[in-house]
C-alpha cells in the first residue's frame, strides 16, 4: 500500500494485509482519496462522502477493558463486515485497523465475508502503527491519497493435517512442564 503525495508520486509504503475471503484488486489496483470512521452508524450518517472512497476503519479494541475477548467483540466487526458496509455506499475498498491492543508494524489478517446484492469491494488490514499515524494526517485535516494492489484470491478446499509430538523428559519422565 502506497501513500502518495500530491503529484501521485509514493511518499511511504504502509504495512496492510489482504482480509481472508477477500477478492483482489483489478490488476492495475486501487488509487483512491481516504475517509476515515469510526463505526458503520458514522459510514452511514457521512455516506455521500464514501462514493469512490477508501473507507478506513479506525476503531481501535477499547484497551480498558479487562477481558480481551469483549475488546475484540467491540472491534471485530468492522474487518468482518467493513466490505459489505463500504460496497453499500459505493466505497472501492475498506481498509480495516488490525485487531489488536498492541501498537506494532503487524497487521493481521482474519476472515471478513460479502452480502448478496452488494458489491465486493476488496478488504486489508492495515497496521496498528500506520493506522495511528495515517488517522492523525486526517484528524489534521489532510488530503490522504492512497494506492493499494492486492493479488489474493481462494482457493479449493483441501485436506490437511497437524503433527503433534511429546517429548518427555529426562529427570521426570511424568511431568508436565
Amino acid at each position: 500500500c502506497e501513500l502518495l503525495d500530491a503529484s501521485g508520486a509514493t511518499r511511504e509504503e504502509l504495512s496492510i494485509l489482504a482480509l481472508g475471503g477477500s477478492e483482489p484488486t483489478a490488476a492495475g489496483g486501487i488509487e483512491a482519496e481516504v475517509m476515515m470512521v469510526r463505526s458503520f452508524e458514522e459510514l452511514r450518517e457521512r455516506a455521500d462522502e464514501a462514493r469512490g472512497r477508501i473507507v478506513f476503519f479506525n476503531r481501535p479494541m477499547p484497551r480498558i477493558l479487562a477481558s480481551t475477548f469483549r475488546a475484540y467483540g467491540q472491534a471485530v466487526p468492522q474487518r468482518s463486515s467493513g466490505a459489505i458496509e463500504a460496497g453499500k455506499v459505493g466505497g472501492v475498498f475498506a481498509l480495516v485497523r488490525s485487531m489488536t491492543t498492541r501498537i506494532d508494524d503487524h497487521p493481521h489478517t482474519g476472515a471478513m465475508h460479502y452480502a448478496d446484492g452488494v458489491p465486493r469491494v476488496p478488504s486489508a488490514a492495515i497496521s496498528t502503527l500506520d493506522a495511528e499515524a495515517l488517522g492523525r494526517r486526517l484528524r489534521d485535516g489532510e488530503r490522504v491519497r492512497l494506492r493499494i494492489t492486492m493479488g489474493c484470491r481462494s482457493l479449493p478446499d483441501v485436506e490437511s493435517a497437524n503433527v503433534v509430538g511429546e517429548i518427555m523428559g529426562a529427570s521426570e519422565p511424568d511431568s508436565i512442564i
